[in-house]
Protein backbone atom coordinates (compact mmCIF):
# COMPACT_ATOMS: atom_id res chain seq x y z
CA UNK A 1 0.00 0.00 0.00
CA UNK A 2 1.29 3.26 -1.11
CA UNK A 3 1.29 5.95 1.70
CA UNK A 4 0.08 8.98 0.59
CA UNK A 5 1.87 12.28 2.73
CA UNK A 6 -0.59 14.97 3.78
CA UNK A 7 0.18 18.68 3.44
CA UNK A 8 0.71 19.90 6.86
CA UNK A 9 1.47 23.23 8.00
CA UNK A 10 4.16 23.43 5.43
CA UNK A 11 4.72 20.84 2.85
CA UNK A 12 5.63 17.38 4.23
CA UNK A 13 9.31 17.49 4.17
CA UNK A 14 11.56 20.26 2.17
CA UNK A 15 15.26 19.64 2.40
CA UNK A 16 16.62 22.90 1.31
CA UNK A 17 19.90 21.23 -0.14
CA UNK A 18 17.12 18.69 -2.26
CA UNK A 19 19.51 18.08 -5.57
CA UNK A 20 17.28 20.00 -8.36
CA UNK A 21 15.74 22.52 -5.86
CA UNK A 22 19.15 24.06 -4.87
CA UNK A 23 19.50 27.17 -6.18
CA UNK A 24 22.94 28.66 -7.29
CA UNK A 25 22.63 30.90 -4.59
CA UNK A 26 22.32 27.96 -1.30
CA UNK A 27 24.77 26.04 -3.53
CA UNK A 28 27.27 28.69 -3.36
CA UNK A 29 26.71 29.32 0.32
CA UNK A 30 26.74 25.50 1.19
CA UNK A 31 30.42 25.70 -0.04
CA UNK A 32 31.54 28.78 1.23
CA UNK A 33 30.51 27.77 4.57
CA UNK A 34 31.55 24.56 4.53
CA UNK A 35 35.61 24.84 6.03
CA UNK A 36 35.81 21.14 4.93
CA UNK A 37 34.84 21.49 1.50
CA UNK A 38 37.21 24.80 1.06
CA UNK A 39 40.17 22.80 3.37
CA UNK A 40 39.99 20.35 -0.16
CA UNK A 41 40.27 23.15 -2.92
CA UNK A 42 42.90 24.84 -0.90
CA UNK A 43 44.94 22.12 0.22
CA UNK A 44 45.94 21.02 -3.36
CA UNK A 45 49.38 19.86 -3.30
CA UNK A 46 51.62 20.60 -5.93
CA UNK A 47 54.67 18.39 -6.74
CA UNK A 48 58.08 18.02 -4.96
CA UNK A 49 60.39 20.02 -6.89
CA UNK A 50 63.34 18.52 -5.20
CA UNK A 51 65.95 17.32 -7.63
CA UNK A 52 69.40 16.95 -5.70
CA UNK A 53 68.59 13.04 -6.12
CA UNK A 54 68.17 12.93 -9.38
CA UNK A 55 70.94 15.87 -10.15
CA UNK A 56 73.63 13.82 -8.82
CA UNK A 57 72.54 11.22 -11.07
CA UNK A 58 72.44 12.79 -14.41
CA UNK A 59 76.21 14.61 -13.66
CA UNK A 60 77.26 11.51 -12.30
CA UNK A 61 76.38 10.08 -15.73
CA UNK A 62 77.70 13.23 -18.12
CA UNK A 63 81.08 13.00 -16.02
CA UNK A 64 81.51 9.15 -17.19
CA UNK A 65 80.14 10.17 -20.88
CA UNK A 66 82.61 13.05 -20.75
CA UNK A 67 85.33 11.03 -19.81
CA UNK A 68 84.73 8.85 -22.73
CA UNK A 69 83.02 10.61 -25.75
CA UNK A 70 84.29 14.69 -24.55
CA UNK A 71 81.88 16.09 -27.79
CA UNK A 72 78.95 14.42 -26.79
CA UNK A 73 79.53 14.77 -23.21
CA UNK A 74 79.27 18.71 -23.37
CA UNK A 75 76.11 18.53 -25.91
CA UNK A 76 74.87 16.47 -22.64
CA UNK A 77 75.69 19.25 -20.65
CA UNK A 78 74.34 22.05 -22.33
CA UNK A 79 71.42 20.32 -23.22
CA UNK A 80 70.70 19.41 -19.54
CA UNK A 81 71.42 23.33 -18.58
CA UNK A 82 68.88 24.56 -20.75
CA UNK A 83 66.50 22.34 -19.89
CA UNK A 84 66.51 22.98 -16.45
CA UNK A 85 66.36 26.48 -16.70
CA UNK A 86 63.20 26.40 -18.55
CA UNK A 87 61.92 23.60 -15.92
CA UNK A 88 62.80 26.23 -12.87
CA UNK A 89 61.00 29.32 -14.47
CA UNK A 90 58.13 26.74 -14.78
CA UNK A 91 58.42 25.99 -11.46
CA UNK A 92 59.18 29.12 -10.30
CA UNK A 93 55.75 30.26 -11.76
CA UNK A 94 53.99 27.10 -10.30
CA UNK A 95 55.29 28.07 -6.54
CA UNK A 96 54.87 31.45 -6.76
CA UNK A 97 50.63 30.96 -7.85
CA UNK A 98 50.31 28.58 -5.36
CA UNK A 99 52.20 30.58 -2.52
CA UNK A 100 49.25 33.42 -3.86
CA UNK A 101 46.23 31.45 -3.50
CA UNK A 102 47.65 29.65 0.08
CA UNK A 103 47.47 33.63 1.25
CA UNK A 104 44.66 34.13 -0.32
CA UNK A 105 45.68 36.96 -3.17
CA UNK A 106 43.68 35.25 -5.96
CA UNK A 107 43.95 38.04 -8.14
CA UNK A 108 48.01 38.52 -8.02
CA UNK A 109 48.32 34.51 -8.48
CA UNK A 110 46.21 34.89 -11.64
CA UNK A 111 48.07 37.21 -12.42
CA UNK A 112 50.92 35.04 -12.63
CA UNK A 113 49.32 32.54 -14.18
CA UNK A 114 48.11 34.74 -16.90
CA UNK A 115 51.48 35.93 -17.65
CA UNK A 116 53.63 32.35 -17.82
CA UNK A 117 54.19 30.96 -21.33
CA UNK A 118 53.93 27.55 -19.70
CA UNK A 119 49.83 27.57 -18.92
CA UNK A 120 49.32 25.63 -22.76
CA UNK A 121 52.11 22.76 -21.35
CA UNK A 122 51.81 22.79 -17.57
CA UNK A 123 49.22 20.81 -15.88
CA UNK A 124 50.07 21.76 -12.33
CA UNK A 125 49.32 25.41 -13.19
CA UNK A 126 46.10 24.90 -15.25
CA UNK A 127 45.25 23.22 -11.90
CA UNK A 128 46.33 26.21 -9.98
CA UNK A 129 44.22 29.04 -12.29
CA UNK A 130 41.43 26.38 -11.99
CA UNK A 131 42.01 27.29 -8.05
CA UNK A 132 41.65 30.70 -8.36
CA UNK A 133 38.78 31.42 -10.77
CA UNK A 134 36.74 28.82 -8.26
CA UNK A 135 37.30 30.62 -5.32
CA UNK A 136 36.10 33.75 -7.46
CA UNK A 137 33.21 32.15 -7.70
CA UNK A 138 33.76 31.60 -11.78
CA UNK A 139 32.81 27.83 -11.90
CA UNK A 140 32.80 28.12 -15.93
CA UNK A 141 36.31 28.81 -16.36
CA UNK A 142 37.38 27.49 -13.67
CA UNK A 143 36.04 24.26 -14.76
CA UNK A 144 37.48 24.69 -18.45
CA UNK A 145 41.44 24.76 -16.40
CA UNK A 146 40.36 21.67 -14.66
CA UNK A 147 39.45 19.94 -18.23
CA UNK A 148 42.68 21.43 -19.58
CA UNK A 149 44.67 20.58 -16.89
CA UNK A 150 43.62 16.49 -17.61
CA UNK A 151 44.20 16.43 -21.16
CA UNK A 152 47.99 17.76 -19.92
CA UNK A 153 48.48 14.89 -17.58
CA UNK A 154 50.21 11.34 -18.58
CA UNK A 155 49.60 10.11 -15.47
CA UNK A 156 46.33 11.56 -13.65
CA UNK A 157 46.60 13.53 -10.98
CA UNK A 158 43.21 12.25 -9.02
CA UNK A 159 43.15 16.51 -7.16
CA UNK A 160 42.05 17.40 -10.61
CA UNK A 161 39.20 15.29 -10.55
CA UNK A 162 37.69 16.25 -7.22
CA UNK A 163 38.41 20.07 -8.31
CA UNK A 164 36.44 19.22 -11.58
CA UNK A 165 34.14 17.51 -9.57
CA UNK A 166 33.66 20.25 -7.37
CA UNK A 167 33.00 23.18 -10.91
CA UNK A 168 30.05 20.60 -12.10
CA UNK A 169 28.39 20.54 -8.28
CA UNK A 170 28.43 24.13 -8.02
CA UNK A 171 27.53 25.03 -11.59
CA UNK A 172 24.41 22.32 -11.12
CA UNK A 173 25.09 21.00 -14.09
CA UNK A 174 22.93 17.68 -13.72
CA UNK A 175 23.81 16.11 -17.20
CA UNK A 176 27.72 16.18 -16.11
CA UNK A 177 26.58 14.55 -12.93
CA UNK A 178 27.22 11.36 -13.62
CA UNK A 179 30.36 12.15 -14.76
CA UNK A 180 31.46 14.26 -11.26
CA UNK A 181 30.19 11.38 -9.26
CA UNK A 182 32.77 8.94 -11.18
CA UNK A 183 35.26 11.91 -10.63
CA UNK A 184 34.38 11.58 -6.91
CA UNK A 185 34.83 7.70 -7.15
CA UNK A 186 38.06 8.36 -8.84
CA UNK A 187 39.31 11.07 -6.13
CA UNK A 188 38.28 8.20 -3.16
CA UNK A 189 40.37 5.78 -4.59
CA UNK A 190 43.65 7.55 -3.14
CA UNK A 191 41.51 9.26 -0.59
CA UNK A 192 39.79 6.71 1.28
CA UNK A 193 39.69 8.88 4.30
CA UNK A 194 37.76 12.22 2.70
CA UNK A 195 34.73 11.84 4.72
CA UNK A 196 33.27 15.08 3.09
CA UNK A 197 33.49 13.34 -0.62
CA UNK A 198 31.75 10.22 0.73
CA UNK A 199 29.37 12.06 1.42
CA UNK A 200 29.03 14.05 -2.00
CA UNK A 201 29.30 10.69 -3.75
CA UNK A 202 26.50 8.78 -1.83
CA UNK A 203 24.03 12.28 -1.85
CA UNK A 204 24.29 12.58 -5.56
CA UNK A 205 24.80 8.76 -6.32
CA UNK A 206 20.86 8.40 -5.33
CA UNK A 207 19.76 10.32 -7.57
CA UNK A 208 22.56 10.54 -10.42
CA UNK A 209 24.26 7.26 -9.93
CA UNK A 210 23.90 3.65 -8.74
CA UNK A 211 21.54 3.79 -5.39
CA UNK A 212 23.63 0.92 -3.75
CA UNK A 213 27.15 2.21 -4.11
CA UNK A 214 25.29 5.70 -2.40
CA UNK A 215 24.34 4.01 -0.12
CA UNK A 216 27.56 2.04 0.47
CA UNK A 217 28.75 5.17 0.46
CA UNK A 218 26.51 7.26 3.01
CA UNK A 219 26.68 4.09 5.89
CA UNK A 220 30.62 4.08 5.49
CA UNK A 221 31.07 6.71 7.23
CA UNK A 222 31.93 6.70 10.65
CA UNK A 223 29.51 7.84 13.88
CA UNK A 224 31.92 9.62 14.99
CA UNK A 225 32.52 11.59 11.87
CA UNK A 226 31.03 15.39 11.40
CA UNK A 227 29.12 14.23 7.76
CA UNK A 228 27.82 11.33 9.94
CA UNK A 229 24.49 12.87 10.53
CA UNK A 230 24.20 14.39 7.74
CA UNK A 231 24.29 11.15 5.85
CA UNK A 232 21.81 10.06 7.88
CA UNK A 233 19.97 12.77 6.71
CA UNK A 234 20.36 11.94 2.90
CA UNK A 235 19.48 8.59 3.18
CA UNK A 236 16.08 8.87 5.29
CA UNK A 237 15.45 11.80 2.55
CA UNK A 238 15.46 9.37 -0.24
CA UNK A 239 13.66 6.65 1.67
CA UNK A 240 10.85 9.00 1.54
CA UNK A 241 10.94 9.80 -1.64
CA UNK A 242 10.92 6.45 -2.53
CA UNK A 243 7.74 5.73 -0.35
CA UNK A 244 9.83 3.85 2.56
CA UNK A 245 8.98 5.84 5.60
CA UNK A 246 9.61 2.63 7.77
CA UNK A 247 13.37 2.61 6.44
CA UNK A 248 13.72 6.46 6.74
CA UNK A 249 12.64 6.32 10.73
CA UNK A 250 14.98 3.52 11.14
CA UNK A 251 18.15 5.57 9.69
CA UNK A 252 16.86 8.58 11.30
CA UNK A 253 17.46 6.64 14.54
CA UNK A 254 21.12 5.60 14.51
CA UNK A 255 21.63 9.10 15.65
CA UNK A 256 22.56 9.86 19.20
CA UNK A 257 19.30 10.75 19.79
CA UNK A 258 20.75 11.29 23.60
CA UNK A 259 22.99 14.46 22.63
CA UNK A 260 22.02 17.50 25.36
CA UNK A 261 22.98 19.93 22.21
CA UNK A 262 21.06 19.92 19.13
CA UNK A 263 22.83 21.28 16.11
CA UNK A 264 21.46 21.81 12.81
CA UNK A 265 21.91 18.39 11.84
CA UNK A 266 20.32 16.89 14.81
CA UNK A 267 17.42 19.65 14.70
CA UNK A 268 16.74 18.53 11.33
CA UNK A 269 16.67 14.79 12.37
CA UNK A 270 14.18 15.41 15.07
CA UNK A 271 12.18 17.53 12.82
CA UNK A 272 11.94 14.50 10.40
CA UNK A 273 11.31 12.19 12.68
CA UNK A 274 8.09 13.87 13.84
CA UNK A 275 7.16 14.78 10.42
CA UNK A 276 7.61 11.04 9.21
CA UNK A 277 5.78 9.17 11.96
CA UNK A 278 2.93 11.67 11.85
CA UNK A 279 2.32 10.90 8.49
CA UNK A 280 2.33 6.71 9.21
CA UNK A 281 -0.06 7.52 12.20
CA UNK A 282 2.25 7.23 14.80
CA UNK A 283 1.17 10.16 16.52
CA UNK A 284 2.43 9.45 19.98
CA UNK A 285 5.88 9.27 18.83
CA UNK A 286 5.58 12.04 16.61
CA UNK A 287 4.33 14.49 19.73
CA UNK A 288 8.12 13.38 21.78
CA UNK A 289 10.03 14.31 18.66
CA UNK A 290 8.49 17.66 18.54
CA UNK A 291 8.50 18.52 22.03
CA UNK A 292 12.00 17.31 22.36
CA UNK A 293 12.91 19.98 19.38
CA UNK A 294 10.73 22.74 20.39
CA UNK A 295 12.37 23.12 24.08
CA UNK A 296 15.56 23.30 22.19
CA UNK A 297 14.49 25.46 19.17
CA UNK A 298 11.23 26.68 19.26
CA UNK A 299 11.68 28.75 16.33
CA UNK A 300 13.13 25.86 14.05
CA UNK A 301 11.21 25.76 10.85
CA UNK A 302 7.35 25.43 11.24
CA UNK A 303 7.44 23.49 14.90
CA UNK A 304 5.10 25.96 16.73
CA UNK A 305 2.65 24.50 14.43
CA UNK A 306 2.97 20.87 15.27
CA UNK A 307 3.07 21.28 19.07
Amino acid sequence: MKIRFRVGPVRFYQNLNKIGKMTKKQAEMFAKNNEKIQNNVLNYQIPDYSIKNSLLLIVGLVICVCLMVPTVGISLIAYFFIYQKITNNAQNHVIKAYQEIKEERIDKAISIIDNSKFIDTNFVLNDLAGIAYFQKGNYDKAGAFFEYSLSLQTKINVQTYYLLAECYRMQENTIKYPVMIDYYKKYLSENLDNSEVQYLLGFYGLYYGNVNEALQSLQSIDKNNAYYNKALLAQADYFIDVNKPDLAITTLKLANLQVRQYDEDMKEIFYMLGVVCNQIGDIANSKKYFNKLYVQDSNYKDIANWI
